[in-house]
């Protein structure tokens, strides 16, 4: 096992201890291989992405329509009317959806 699955291991064991309640919050999109920068890209039951940390701390809420792995600290996201914006890992936006 390579340290990007480690590491989508651990975030899978953390978010199973979680309460009921706030376990279903989470569905990963994308599999281990793209985790990035200590985050990884999750969907809620709303369908919104956002993106969580190791320890599946929810560090960036959510509120896109799509969002993807980071690559060198910027991650493009797709906002709700289809248009790409571009995040840091702070979830600033770098640049605005358009």
């Amino acid at each position: 096992m390579n340290k990007d699955e480690k590491h989508y291991v651990k975030i899978k064991r953390q978010i199973k201890k979680m309460s009921r309640s706030k376990r279903w919050e989470y569905v990963y999109a994308y599999g281990p291989k793209n985790f990035n920068s200590g985050l990884e890209a999750v969907r809620n039951r709303h369908g919104k992405f956002g993106y969580v940390d190791i320890d599946g701390n929810v560090i960036i809420p959510f509120r896109w329509h799509r969002a993807y792995s980071f690559h060198e600290g910027l991650a493009v996201v797709i906002d709700n009317n289809g248009l790409n914006g571009v995040i840091d890992i702070s979830g600033q936006i770098v640049v605005p959806c358009q």
